[in-house]
């Protein structure tokens, strides 16, 4: 079990060394990449140790099993008994103690570099000391929820000097440190959006429990609704002001029914569920929408395994976001007294050299997945900047709509009170008209799927709603646009 004692210490002011440092002193993580859910295990012990003028200096021998490769970690030591990397293994992509607000120098030593807080799991090492180049080479930024840089632009890139240089942002690693340990655990985003999840399983050959996730897989028969709008590969104009003359936006209704929870088999947990998908197409003429056609039906049954001490989930290959994450409280929810409530989760890259901008947003309520958006666009060839040559990759916008418990018949639309959300307006009445106002007194109507696109002249704006439904009753809500 995760001890209370051994809890993340985050952007605590620590003078204690977080990690352990001895002559044979050793540890083992089992890693798991969060993105493709492979697993492995890095290896470190300590193997050498002398002085400098700044300090003392330790060597570290770091190996991945699933690599079979070796690699060289440097830990300076200060008198103080504060520690930062020297050199930094490409196979340990975390920080050795917590962020302090004083964490703004940099260490050199040959050609290795420490860094800010905050870096060290996000930046590969050559950009860690590019970032000091007087020339401005990078510049970096790290606050409460991410870690920002910014590359320049590259004069030998052949695009133009208008297009911004390449940016990204990841959320801030998380860390679980404890005095006898070091690092037990952390969550570290160097390049995938979902993160490497980091648990301490052997610590100088003595076997270390790993903290598991929690499962909160719904009761047999309860049902879970989505609406999502898929991104299909296309043309997409960049004068904002341009509207096309004809659109198509490609809608689907998504509905799980728990058939199974399965029983527990060798630290997995399995589930069935009956999937419903029902994609359509909402046409658009001069941005007002038309009609949705509404296609048959695809039903299926899925099975899904979980591991919750090594942050692994398995089922069927599909197109379909990963929406059984919605079942899954991480273990560093837990943690950070985060099990319940609201909790977001927002990478980015945009890279002009490659040509290509990812996003994505995951917001989970109660444990449970709320949203979700997915973005990977990228140019065919070479990119023409002021036309239309941006061609979109597929991605998605998914948005919880409703759960239902088992045997509880819905009566959101029933009698004359109406008790249903936008999303579920949307779902049910994707072409009624809803008249929007802002408390600026800004008004205007959208189709009710046209909200599940979030439109860009609304968002981050709270809006009120009034609609009337095909049967005459009339529906108002609100909305905060994301």
């Amino acid at each position: 079990m995760f001890r209370k004692a051994l809890l993340p210490i985050l952007c605590a002011a620590s003078f204690s060394a977080a990690i352990p440092l001895h002559i044979g002193e050793s540890w083992v993580w089992q890693v798991t990449n969060r993105d493709n859910l492979d697993l492995t295990y890095r290896s470190a012990v300590v193997v050498d140790s002398h002085s400098i003028s700044l300090g003392r200096v330790w060597t570290l021998v770091v190996r991945d099993s699933l690599l079979k490769e070796s690699d060289t970690a440097k830990i300076l030591v200060r008198p103080s008994g504060r520690q930062t990397w020297l050199r930094q293994s490409r196979f340990l992509r975390w920080e050795l103690e917590p962020r302090r607000a004083d964490d703004t120098g940099v260490v050199i030593l040959g050609n290795d570099t420490s860094s800010v807080w905050g870096e060290a799991s996000s930046l590969e090492p050559f950009q860690r000391a590019g970032r000091i180049d007087t020339s401005g080479r990078s510049r970096v930024s790290v606050d409460s929820n991410s870690v920002d840089w910014i590359d320049p632009w590259n004069p030998n890139a052949g695009y133009p000097l208008s297009i911004s240089p390449d940016r990204h942002s990841v959320p801030l690693p998380i860390h679980a440190w404890s005095d006898a340990h070091g690092l037990e655990n952390a969550v570290t985003y160097p390049w995938n959006s979902r993160g490497w999840d980091w648990r301490l399983v052997s610590h100088n050959n003595q076997t270390v429990a790993p903290p598991r996730d929690a499962l909160k897989i719904p009761a047999i028969n309860t049902e879970i609704h989505w609406i999502m709008k898929v991104e299909k590969p296309g043309a997409t104009p960049f004068n904002i002001d341009l509207i096309p003359a004809y659109n198509s936006d490609y809608l689907e209704q998504v509905r799980w029914r728990v058939l199974d929870p399965g029983r527990d088999t060798a630290g997995w947990k399995t589930v069935s569920i009956q999937q419903t998908r029902t994609p359509g197409v909402m046409s658009t003429h001069y941005g007002i929408p038309g009609d949705t056609t509404w296609r048959n039906a695809v039903v299926d049954t899925l099975h899904y395994r979980f591991h919750p001490e090594r942050g692994q989930s398995f089922g069927i290959a599909s197109d379909l976001p990963p929406l059984e994450e919605g079942w899954i409280a991480r273990w560093e929810d837990l943690s950070k007294g985060r099990s319940g409530g609201v909790s977001n989760h927002s990478w980015s890259r945009s890279v002009w050299d490659g040509n290509s901008v990812a996003r994505l947003e995951i917001t989970r309520k109660d444990n449970q997945l709320a949203s979700l958006l997915r973005m990977d666009n990228s140019c065919i060839g070479n990119c023409v900047y002021s036309g239309t040559s941006v061609v979109n990759t597929p991605g998605y916008t998914v948005q919880l709509v409703r759960i239902v418990p088992p045997g509880d018949a819905s009566t959101l639309f029933k009698g004359r009170t109406i008790q249903a959300s936008w999303v579920e307006i949307s779902e049910q009445f994707p072409n009624t008209p809803i008249r929007w106002s802002t408390a600026a007194g800004r008004t205007g109507t959208l189709a009710a799927s046209e909200f599940v696109s979030s439109p860009a002249a609304l968002r981050g704006k709270a809006l009120f709603l009034l609609a009337r439904l095909p049967d005459g009753r009339l529906w108002q809500g609100t909305h905060v646009v994301p």
